[in-house]
């Protein structure tokens, strides 16, 4: 077997993500289909932080473990990068990487 020697993550880190993850496509999926207002993907974000702040006890666990951790460092990694090179895209055709400032 492939993943023999790869250790699992805990059982309540994978149910948790799968379910934010599934809530969040059928919410995007639904805007979509019905063709509503893309504003309203805007709504997602307080819906992700009132279920962060629901399960916060269990994810702070899951994030002290190291193992959850290292796994989180790669995303993070990717992340910083590619807002680092829109930056620099942004910057050379003249646009602001944040609406309220603009460059000189």
């Amino acid at each position: 077997m492939i993943t023999a020697g790869v250790p699992s993550l805990p059982s309540g880190f994978s149910r948790l993500s799968a379910c934010r993850s599934s809530r969040s496509i059928h919410c995007g999926w639904l805007i979509y289909t019905l063709d509503l207002p893309n504003e309203l993907a805007f709504g997602m974000v307080p819906l992700g932080l009132v279920g962060l702040n629901a399960c916060r006890r269990r994810l702070a666990a899951d994030i002290r473990d190291p193992l959850v951790r290292s796994l989180l460092v790669g995303p993070a990694a990717v992340l910083v990068w590619n807002l680092a090179w829109l930056a620099v895209v942004l910057s050379y055709s003249g646009q602001a990487l944040l609406p309220f400032r603009t460059p000189p």
